[in-house]
């Protein structure tokens, strides 16, 4: 089993499967019940960042392969996020 630390996914990299860039993590949120990663919050890149006010929202089944270089997500995995988490900037 592979383990991630905190600051290896903060500010990682994240792509699309096309290879576009959709921007970099800025945070996530854990399941506190199953204890599992619910969301990755994505600050958006060059390309996304004139289509989407705040940061975006990953979840894990949108997420194809996870490594210490990138995060790669389906290419339909970007979705808008309204509101940052607690304590968060949007």
């Amino acid at each position: 089993m592979a383990v991630l630390l905190t600051q290896n996914l903060i500010n990682l990299p994240v792509r699309t499967e096309s290879g576009e860039e959709v921007g970099r993590i800025t945070d996530f949120e854990i399941d506190a019940e199953s204890q599992k990663i619910f969301a990755y919050y994505v600050k958006p890149g060059r390309f996304f960042s004139g289509l989407f006010s705040g940061n975006l929202i990953i979840k894990p089944a949108q997420v194809i392969a996870i490594s210490q270089e990138q995060m790669t997500v389906e290419d339909n995995a970007v979705k808008e996020k309204n509101t940052a988490p607690a304590g968060q900037l949007a």
